[in-house]
């Protein structure tokens, strides 16, 4: 505001980021992007005031960014049915060969958990019950050799 004030609303946002920042900034931090930025169905507009336009992403929305030895995979987010099945980011399987390396293990940032994956064609990440969806995206940290 004029006064120097941040409105409640504001300070609730930045409050979360900064909460989400403290737990998946590794993701973020001194990363670069990957050979893809992303993948996914959701069509993000471009342009002057497009930041009021509601996006509804899925778990098939998924950024990447790399440090060193680490792919993160940034789920943008994380629905209920994911839950009971996996998530699939299909840049890093074999058939788009970006990722000659092989995968030495697979975390979910924030937690100790460490999902199982299959790579064949896509990569699978059976993650089960392991987080309740929310509205903030899941950072996958993918460990290559």
């Amino acid at each position: 505001k004029s006064d120097g004030t941040i409105p409640d609303e504001d300070t609730h946002i930045l409050r979360e980021i900064g909460k989400w920042m403290k737990v998946n900034g590794e993701a973020i931090y001194g990363t670069k992007y990957w050979k893809v930025f992303g993948e996914g169905p959701t069509v993000v507009p471009e342009g002057h005031f497009t930041d009021t336009y509601e996006k509804k992403f899925t778990s098939e929305d998924i950024r990447f960014t790399s440090k060193g030895n680490h792919i993160y995979a940034i789920v943008l987010h994380w629905p209920a049915e994911v839950l009971e099945g996996n998530v699939t980011p299909t840049c890093c399987g074999n058939d788009m060969k970006l990722l000659k390396s092989s995968i030495r293990d697979i975390e979910l940032l924030g937690t100790e958990l460490h999902p199982t994956f299959d790579r064949t064609e896509t990569l699978k990440i059976f993650c089960g019950k392991v987080i309740e969806p929310g509205d903030m995206p899941v950072v996958l940290k993918i460990i290559i050799e």
